[in-house]
């Protein structure tokens, strides 16, 4: 993982290169734009995640095979997801959000480790710390 400056000065080079078209470094051209004019997945992508933060809204524990039976839907905490904070079980936390392609790191003010969501779907998403999969409640 990298963090600080160089964190800083990578996203920069990704978000210009999303801009201009340019396919840029291989490894690290994964940044999504949702101005985006490229073609193939990031189009996709930017068009799914077309509206920001595509964790806004809440969300709920979906129906897991843990392998010794089924937990039903609901079973976990509900994850609420705002511009700028996270809430969950009563608390919130002020956090900043980034999407890497299809991943949404979510990461605490003043906090340097983040949360990754990988988004499955629109209204599906896998929480990567938890080993969990969420879906959207409407």
């Amino acid at each position: 993982w990298t963090t600080g400056e160089a964190y800083i000065q990578d996203l920069r080079k990704q978000y210009e290169n999303a801009q201009s078209g340019s396919s840029g470094d291989k490894s690290t051209d994964y940044s999504v734009s949702s101005k985006s004019n490229a073609g193939g997945i990031r189009s996709s992508l930017s068009n799914l995640f077309s509206f920001g933060n595509p964790l806004k809204g809440t969300w709920r524990s979906a129906e897991q095979n843990t392998g010794f039976g089924k937990i039903p839907a609901g079973a976990g905490p509900n994850l609420t997801f705002t511009t700028d904070a996270m809430e969950s079980a009563g608390q919130s936390t002020a956090v900043d959000f980034s999407v890497e392609g299809k991943r949404v790191k979510v990461t605490p003010r003043g906090q340097s480790q983040s949360l990754i969501f990988e988004m499955e779907g629109p209204d599906i998403m896998l929480a990567h710390a938890l080993s969990m999969r969420y879906e959207r409640v409407k």
